[in-house]
């Protein structure tokens, strides 16, 4: 509808500009084929001075003119004397007019009267190389044969224009139509998607927009598919890793029952092992809840002035007994004073299970290595042990919910595969980033940036 609108409005005013041109075209040749006589007659005037003394050769030739262009001519001299009128009904009288006025003055004036179908042309009578005027020339000339070419060519033009806007209406839908007919075919394609058939993708051939909504559409199902796939991996991994500790609780429990008579000492080990399975129970349920809390919004941390150095320092003297069971070295690393506008308790948290990791899959007498800096935009923490290290081809999903490297030696450490989720987390609600660089039996380093001062979103 745009591109027809546009189309009727450049047809009309091209047709108009065209039609008004024309307009005076065809009545331009009437008025110069007069100028070019009038300066003829003028020069014959001057010589046989009929102004003063009219002559018959002068008067035949005005009279052919007026018969020729079946109309009127009159001649008067500088005083508005006529000395000639093609209708021998006005010689000799004075004639005052304005239009008179200006032609003896010098002007040439030209009226047209398209009701009678007449045009009127005042020619001074100027001789070639004299200044003054010494009369004027009066036609009236009928342009009824000009006015109908003029009205055939109009109604021409306008056909013309007509269909020029017909084809431009026929190109507009053209286009509507295959601009429309890919997105119809996408339109229908999801509705057949949001019916269910999710795993289904869009394949529309057509205009390179078509063809982009089809791979953004594409590329949204397989993000969708992929959501949906951690999700049920998600639901997953917290029902067996909940299970779990229940069904280790359950089969000591039952163990007890079915022997009235088992010692005091067997009842003391079960009941630590299942004061264990509670103990961790109680903890993957407080990760889950962390998670839940951090999934809700980025808008509720409490960000204060923290000084990062006494944070870090806090971390490292909870963990310095762990450390000091395996005879592992536990040293942080401070260029100067950092002050950052942080979460205090939740970047804590997140610090604390990647120091925790950094311990806990560490080799005997190994080290872990805490530096912090910062510029006039970011505080840097830098992580770094001389742990196992991870594959390379496990450090993209490292960061996942209950994802383990090692399930074995999680299981004995003590972990959920949490940890690194919620500190990503936090890390994130901070607008920070956290890289990972890894080798095998070599080490891993953890490298976190931070806002100075973090803005809420």
């Amino acid at each position: 509808m745009t591109i027809s609108l546009l189309g009727a409005v450049v047809c009309f005013f091209l047709t108009s500009r065209i039609v008004d041109s024309s307009r005076a075209t065809f009545l331009e040749g009437t008025y110069s084929n007069f100028r070019d006589y009038g300066s003829l007659i003028s020069n014959q005037m001057e010589i046989t001075g009929y102004l003063n003394s009219p002559n018959s050769n002068v008067d035949n030739e005005l009279n052919t003119i007026a018969e020729l262009y079946g109309g009127r001519v009159v001649v008067t001299n500088a005083y508005h004397v006529i000395v000639y009128d093609s209708y021998q009904t006005e010689t000799g009288k004075t004639l005052v007019s304005k239009n008179i006025v200006a032609c003896l003055s010098g002007k040439e004036v030209y009226e047209i009267n398209e009701e009678s179908e007449h045009a009127k042309i005042l020619l001074p009578l100027r001789p070639t190389g004299a200044e003054s005027v010494s009369g004027a020339l009066i036609v009236q000339v009928s342009i009824s044969d000009e006015l109908q070419n003029f009205k055939t060519f109009r109604e021409r033009a306008i056909s013309y224009g007509l269909i020029a806007w017909l084809v431009v209406l026929l190109a507009a839908w053209l286009a509507a139509v295959w601009i429309a007919y890919p997105i119809k075919k996408i339109m229908q394609a999801m509705k057949h998607i949001a019916s269910g058939f999710l795993n289904e993708e869009v394949h529309v051939n057509g205009n390179r927009e078509a063809a982009s909504i089809s791979r953004s559409t594409n590329e949204m199902l397989w993000k969708n598919n992929q959501l949906e796939k951690s999700r049920q991996e998600f639901v997953s991994n917290v029902s067996h890793e909940l299970k779990t500790p229940m069904t280790s609780m359950k089969v000591l429990s039952e163990s007890l029952l079915v022997q009235p008579d088992t010692p005091v000492e067997m009842y003391r080990e079960f009941l630590t092992d299942i004061n264990d399975e509670i103990a961790r129970e109680n903890e993957i349920i407080t990760d889950l809840l962390t998670l839940v809390s951090l999934d809700k919004s980025a808008a509720v941390l409490k960000l204060v002035r923290t000084n990062m150095n006494a944070l870090i320092e806090t971390i490292l003297k909870r963990v310095k007994p762990l450390a000091e069971q395996r005879g592992i070295e536990v040293v942080l690393e401070s260029y100067r004073e950092v002050f950052a506008k942080v979460d205090e308790v939740r970047l804590m948290m997140a610090l604390t299970n990647i120091v925790e990791n950094a311990v806990k899959y560490n080799r005997e007498f190994g080290y872990v290595h805490v530096t912090l800096n910062a510029d006039l935009r970011f505080v840097y923490i830098t992580i770094e042990d001389a742990g196992i290290g991870i594959p390379e081809e496990e450090i993209p999903h490292i960061f996942e919910r209950f994802y383990r490297v090692d399930k074995t030696r999680s299981r004995e450490t003590g972990g959920n595969g949490l940890g690194l989720a919620i500190a990503q987390e936090i890390i994130q609600m901070h607008q920070g980033t956290i890289r990972v660089s890894s080798k095998e039996k070599e080490g891993t380093t953890f490298t976190i940036r931070i806002p100075l001062n973090v803005q809420m979103l």
